[in-house]
């Protein structure tokens, strides 16, 4: 059961790794007063969320042992 909650967790964190990509490509263009400056917001939220996940992987992972061990972590 613990390695559904880990593919879960998994799941969610490549969907928001394709965002944190896509955020980080408008930042990398031209200044625009407001938008730039949402999309910086954005992309911490993002990437304090990914940290966020991984910590509840390993969470998983201790809680559950050996039963974790085949399941992949950080991509």
């Amino acid at each position: 059961m613990m390695s559904n909650y880990v593919d879960i967790l998994l799941t969610a964190r490549e969907k928001l790794i394709a965002q944190r990509r896509d955020l980080a490509a408008s930042l990398a263009g031209d200044y625009q007063r407001g938008h730039t400056d949402e999309r910086r917001a954005q992309f911490i939220e993002v990437q304090l969320t990914v940290e966020a996940i991984d910590r509840a992987v390993d969470d998983e992972r201790a809680a559950y042992g050996t039963e974790a061990a085949g399941c992949e972590t950080r991509m």
